[in-house]
C-alpha cells in the first residue's frame, strides 16, 4: 500500500489567494508497504494537493508520465519524483533526501493514495478553518 499523510497542520491567518497554499505546512510522512520512505518537517501540504490534482487530471486521459513535486520552500528538488517505467508499467519513488530510489507502485495505487491525501487535506482545512478547497 502507498500512503502519504501528514500528522500536523499549521495554517495562517489569512487563507485568501496564494496565501493558503504558500502558508499551510504540516510534517508529511511517505510509506510504501509499510516502510517509511520519507518523512518532511515542514512541508507545503496544499501546495502539493494542488500538484497532485493537476497530475490525476492529466493521467484521467490515460496519458501515464512522471510526478515531480518541488517546492517554493526548498532549493533541493525534487521533494516527490514518481518516474514512470513503461517496461512494468508502474512508477519509482525518488526523493532529493533519500539516496536510493524507492519500491515500485502501481498507477492505480497512486490515484488512490492522492484522492485519499486530497480528501484528508480538504476536511481538515474546512473542519479547522472553514476554508473550501477544490
Amino acid at each position: 500500500m502507498f500512503v502519504i499523510d501528514f500528522d500536523w497542520v499549521t495554517l495562517p491567518d489569512d487563507m485568501s489567494g496564494y496565501n493558503a497554499a504558500a502558508f499551510v505546512e504540516g510534517g508529511l510522512n511517505i510509506e510504501v508497504q509499510g516502510e517509511l520512505f520519507l518523512q518532511v518537517e515542514n512541508c507545503l501540504l496544499l501546495e502539493l494537493a494542488v500538484v497532485m490534482k493537476q497530475w490525476l487530471a492529466s493521467v484521467k486521459n490515460g496519458a501515464e508520465h512522471d510526478f515531480y513535486y518541488a517546492s517554493m520552500d526548498e532549493e533541493e528538488e525534487p521533494i516527490l519524483a514518481l518516474r514512470y517505467c513503461s517496461e512494468k508499467s508502474n512508477f519509482l519513488l525518488e526523493s532529493c533526501w533519500v539516496e536510493a530510489p524507492g519500491p515500485a507502485v502501481t498507477l492505480a495505487e497512486v490515484i488512490d493514495c492522492f484522492t485519499r491525501y486530497m480528501k484528508r487535506l480538504t476536511d481538515t482545512l474546512y473542519s479547522r478553518s472553514g476554508y473550501v478547497w477544490e
